[in-house]
């Protein structure tokens, strides 16, 4: 099959098993909806199952009866069409009033018609033991191959009897015969003409094999051309697949902008009840994805852990407690909670922004802080630890994170013990004109400080604040603030977290009434040779996994989605996080998402390895629609105009709180003019459509420039507003056309 064959419906006989039932995965495979006919209907509902789920699309399984006897229609061979094509052929009844022509037209005009069954007939009576009948069709001395059936079918007024051939061989005789014409050379100049003109298809190649009782290997796949055709409508001259101009206008104006001369879009909308492809360009392609790849990690981690799991960080006590004293020490076991309550709300959901203090740097000026105190967590062990009647430490407290092993090729590190996701956030205020700026900082601990030169200049001038973190814990922040600047924040990584946690943790103990002999700024001390088991003096439950996904896929948290796939590993038994991919193959084939389309070398969508065709994501999302938990991984994605980073795009849009849908953007920098190369923007999610409908879809573009922070946005809004475009046709039940 070719590329510009990837979309339309395929009709595949013989289909319940050998060479048919493996065609019938090629097409599938490739997005066309599907056709399958043959005896066994068990076999052959099993095959429908299987596709529906693996690819989504639409397949109607067609059980055609044995019967034995003479057929009573006659056949007529016809011309093959191409290599590959599944043998298939007309047989058209004594009746004069059905030619392929008119059938062709006729299902033309009924393409939305079910096809169904009016009388089947099968040929494989016997023939072997009876080689020198008269063949049932008509054509004297011909040996019926197994597998030959007639399948007589029924679409809007008319009926017309097609016939499917098992035989392997048709593939060799694909275009002869057939002289050129206006429709062209060939058999599918051949088909063509009969499409058009309603005359009967019969080559003289075909002739020539009839006679010498080899008919079986000339019988044309003129279904396979024409019918598989009239299905997109190409028979009647609208190419749905090559079409673009049926694209919603309004979406092919964003896309004719000058921003997006040099790069490519794909778009792909399914119906995941029918399996109908609704829009579709590109849908093959593969593309930088940007963090729509969190979607196949998050989704793997869901379904592997439960919307329910929850991740508990002990703390132990190492040595005898004497009255209100430990002799000994506390060790705190780092476990992969991603947000250690520094995100708690107290209804024990998970707080987030539009844009995310992980993203201040990449998007500067438009990060916010949540009002929780990122030391929440380690106040409520420390409290904890003094509940227990612990108010002395002789010893020393430290901090186990042997649960996984650091991976460099995760670009943001995950760590197994996380605090205020391993960040110092700095925010600025202006002053007046010509003074320092004001600023605020947390989470403070006696292991960092901060060195601060940000001088308020005049209003309208250029805002331009870093932060860098110094070898000796100092953060260094540097810049201008203009005086019309909302609060700026910035941010430093922390760059040791155990140690950073230690420090934490024993600050925290001492605001708790617990005093530790050690110092908190001191060496951090080696955890136990062993990880400490049994009954922890104090425990912290994270919230449940329902919420963390919730935050990662909102404000799309690099961090969080690289931490799964080590805690993937862990699940597994292994301390390297490259074993927790092995997981996520799992998902993907479980889920049914075609290998071929899909490459991951990361949680997040940060690096070259990651790459997804748009119909990549559709069985994907599809799954989670069989799910209970349907509803709230839906709900767990940015809504547009509403919540996470779609909170910024859409809010007057008439599709505003339709669109649910993880984005991604991936830009690097341009050393030659200075701009952003946006490699991806990007959007997979659910279009909601009304009376509880829901529509797949995929947008993507790859490769534009950008000169600003305010342009990458400014690419994000138009890939938004695709969406709700998308969203609007879905509601007003338009159907553009597939390119």
């Amino acid at each position: 099959m070719t590329p510009d064959e990837a979309a339309g419906t395929a009709v595949v006989t013989g289909a319940s098993s050998g060479i048919g039932a493996e065609y019938a995965e090629r097409p599938a495979r490739r997005g066309r909806d599907l056709v399958l006919v043959a005896r066994r209907a068990e076999r052959i509902e099993a095959l429908a199952d299987r596709l529906r789920a693996q690819t989504g699309v639409a397949v109607e399984p067609m059980v055609a009866p044995s019967v034995r006897g003479r057929h009573p229609y006659r056949a007529r061979p016809a011309s093959t069409t191409r290599a590959g094509c599944p043998s298939v052929t007309w047989s058209r009844p004594r009746s004069p009033h059905w030619t392929p022509g008119k059938w062709c037209r006729e299902r033309s005009r009924n393409r939305s018609a079910p096809l169904t069954p009016v009388r089947t007939v099968d040929a494989d009576a016997d023939a072997d033991a009876d080689a020198d009948a008269k063949h049932p069709y008509g054509l004297p001395g011909a040996h019926v191959p197994r597998a030959s059936r007639t399948l007589v079918a029924r679409r809007g007024r008319g009926a017309a009897p097609v016939r499917g051939q098992g035989g392997p061989g048709m593939a060799r005789y694909a275009g002869h015969g057939l002289p050129d014409g206006p429709y062209g050379s060939g058999a599918r100049g051949g088909a063509r003409a009969a499409c058009r003109e309603g005359a009967p298809v019969r080559s003289a190649y075909a002739r020539t094999r009839a006679r010498r009782g080899t008919w079986r290997h000339a019988l044309a796949a003129w279904l396979c051309l024409c019918s598989l055709a009239l299905l997109t409508g190409a028979c009647t001259g609208a190419s749905a697949e090559t079409d673009p101009g049926r694209i919603d206008p309004r979406i092919q104006k964003i896309m004719d902008k000058p921003v997006y001369r040099h790069g490519q879009f794909g778009l792909l909308v399914v119906d995941p009840v029918s399996g109908r492809t609704i829009t579709s360009l590109n849908p093959e392609r593969l593309f930088v994805p940007g963090s729509t790849t969190k979607l196949f990690t998050v989704s793997t981690a869901w379904d592997v852990f439960g919307g329910d799991h929850r991740i508990t960080t002990p703390v132990y006590a190492q040595g005898q407690v004497h009255g209100d004293t430990l002799d000994g020490s506390l060790v705190l076991v780092g476990s992969g909670d991603l947000t250690m309550g520094g995100r708690t709300r107290p209804d024990g959901t998970l707080d987030y922004r539009p844009v995310d203090h992980t993203y201040a740097d990449a998007v500067p000026g438009h990060a916010t802080l949540t009002p929780e105190n990122p030391l929440a967590g380690l106040d409520s062990l420390a409290a904890q630890v003094r509940a227990r009647g612990i108010r002395h430490v002789t010893g020393d407290v430290s901090v186990d994170d042997r649960l996984f092993a650091p991976d460099p090729d995760l670009t943001t590190n995950p760590t197994p013990i996380i605090i205020n996701d391993n960040l110092i956030d700095i925010l600025s205020t202006p002053t007046k004109p010509g003074r320092t700026a004001s600023f605020t900082w947390r989470p403070r601990t006696a292991r960092n400080s901060v060195s601060y030169h940000v001088m308020t200049v005049p209003a309208g001038k250029p805002t331009a604040v870093t932060a860098t973190m110094g070898a000796d814990g100092v953060v260094k922040v540097t810049g201008t603030l203009a005086a019309d600047a909302p609060p700026w924040l910035v941010t430093a990584p922390i760059t040791a977290p155990a140690p950073f946690a230690r420090t934490a943790f024993v600050e925290a103990l001492e605001r708790a009434g617990v005093t530790v002999d050690a110092p908190a700024t001191g060496p951090a001390p080696a955890p136990p040779a062993r990880t400490p088991t049994g009954d922890p003096v104090a425990k912290l439950v994270s919230a449940p996994f329902s919420q963390e996904a919730t935050l990662i896929l909102k404000v799309s948290h690099n961090l969080g989605a690289d931490l799964q796939v080590c805690m993937l590993a862990v699940r597994r038994g292994s301390r390297n996080c490259e074993d927790g991919f092995a997981a996520i193959k799992a998902f993907d084939t479980k889920a049914g998402v075609d290998p071929a389309q899909a490459s991951q070398a990361d949680g997040e969508g940060g690096v070259p390895g990651d790459a997804f065709t748009p119909r990549a994501y559709v069985p994907l999302l599809k799954y989670w629609t069989t799910t209970p938990q349907a509803a709230r991984f839906r709900e767990a994605l940015p809504v547009l105009g509403t919540s996470g980073d779609l909170a910024l795009f859409g809010t007057d849009s008439p599709a505003k709180g339709k669109v649910f849908a993880k984005t991604g953007t991936r830009a690097v920098g341009n050393s030659l003019t200075g701009q952003a190369l946006v490699n991806s923007r990007a959007m997979a999610g659910y279009l909601d459509v009304g009376d509880g409908r829901y529509q797949l879809f995929a947008v993507v573009f790859n490769d534009a420039m950008a000169a600003s922070a305010d342009a990458i946005l400014s690419i994000a809004a138009d890939i938004a507003q695709i969406s709700a475009l998308l969203q609007q046709d879905g509601a007003r039940g338009a159907s553009p056309s597939s390119s």
